[in-house]
């Protein structure tokens, strides 16, 4: 990690920048990752909050040009960003393991998402079967379809199952126990 800040008295002063960030040049607050102690030293990673219009926080570049990408990815710059101590998340040093614990909740987020996606298209797809006439009869009555559709249906429940376990999981801040490891054993074939 490059961007990095140091003590100075009673604030913190940022230096360098962070690429692919969601919302980086529109957002009001960032929190932000920076490297506090030595380059690849354990613990070395503090999380500060800093606000929009803070001097020497700006927005840069655009990180991408998809165009179904809804979310806006940015790059963030930090020269001689002073902020107080006040903004610090945490300890010093606290900023990676605080980072893990956000991607836990965020993943969870991305599949409940996905799994939203998934059911919208579900439902499309079925209307559709039950709407489109081929000899006489909605396409949704041939088996080539139905088993289709029952496949969808089928790996729809058991990913919310699985997300509803995730969620479960976090909230009781329980993942390594032995009575969930079966749980991991199975996600980690399913998805090898």
């Amino acid at each position: 990690m490059k961007c990095a800040a140091v003590k100075d008295g009673n604030d913190w002063v940022i230096n360098g920048t962070k690429n692919w960030i969601t919302h980086g040049k529109s957002c009001d607050i960032a929190v932000v990752i920076c490297r506090t102690g030595e380059p690849r030293a354990k613990n070395n990673a503090t999380a500060f909050i800093v606000e929009k219009g803070t001097p020497g926080f700006s927005g840069g570049k655009k990180k991408t040009n998809w165009e179904c990408v809804q979310v806006k990815l940015h790059e963030m710059i930090f020269d001689n960003c002073r902020i107080p101590d006040a903004n610090r998340l945490g300890e010093v040093g606290d900023g990676f393991k605080q980072s893990l614990k956000v991607l836990d909740g965020g993943r969870i987020s991305i599949a409940s998402l996905a799994l939203g996606i998934a059911k919208g298209a579900y439902e499309a797809a079925l209307k559709y079967s039950q709407e489109r006439y081929q000899f006489d009869q909605p396409i949704s009555n041939f088996q080539g379809v139905s088993f289709k559709l029952a496949d969808m249906a089928t790996e729809i429940a058991a990913a919310e199952l699985l997300i509803l376990h995730a969620c479960d999981l976090k909230e009781r801040g329980s993942t390594n126990d032995k009575k969930n490891q079966r749980w991991q054993n199975i996600m980690q074939v399913k998805w090898q």
